[in-house]
């Protein structure tokens, strides 16, 4: 799953991430980059992306402690502009939340209460839009979240990432089973 020469790592704290048994396990990154003007944060993995079309999913495991902490998986164009799903504590209730940030104003698209602890996720990229899915690890089928319009550009790749953490409260996100599909 995790073969590293795969994957770029932006501002890569590697003390703050392990791979054992193909789970990463990353700590959640303090800051956000939500919104204009914010910036990547910590261990944003990023696996580059050659076909126009493509499925991607992910299993992510997180119990979120605050305000928007977060981790989960997106298309990537650069730190403005970028396509996500995300499981998050949003407005202090356990969430799903599928948004995009185009040209630095954010938009969340659609959100899901959702309590559980792990959550399988899917991206299907098409020529114009990217539709997002999540089930429960123990469901068969997918559940469609929405979907949403392509951004302008080439994006740069698939984002595994994690935002909102606290150093003096650290908590830690799990992703494993990554499939891309082309």
């Amino acid at each position: 799953m995790f073969d590293l020469t795969q994957w770029n790592i932006i501002n890569n704290n590697n003390a703050l991430w392990s791979i054992k048994e193909d789970v990463l396990r990353v700590q959640i990154a303090e800051g956000n980059m939500w919104g204009l003007g914010s910036d990547t944060k910590d261990n944003l993995f990023l696996h580059p992306i050659s076909a126009s079309e493509y499925s991607v999913q992910v299993k992510v495991e997180l119990t979120p402690q605050r305000t928007f902490e977060q981790a989960g998986i997106g298309v990537f164009w650069d730190k403005d502009n970028y396509i996500k799903i995300s499981k998050e504590m949003f407005n202090g209730e356990l969430s799903l939340v599928f948004a995009t940030e185009e040209n630095g104003l954010p938009r969340v698209n659609q959100l899901i209460r959702y309590s559980d602890t792990a959550v399988a996720f899917k991206l299907d990229v098409t020529a114009t839009h990217v539709i997002a899915s999540y089930k429960a690890l123990n469901e068969e089928s997918w559940i469609v979240v929405g979907s949403t319009p392509l951004l302008a550009g080439n994006e740069q790749g698939v984002m595994l990432y994690t935002f909102s953490g606290n150093r003096l409260q650290p908590n830690t996100a799990a992703f494993y089973d990554f499939e891309l599909t082309r």
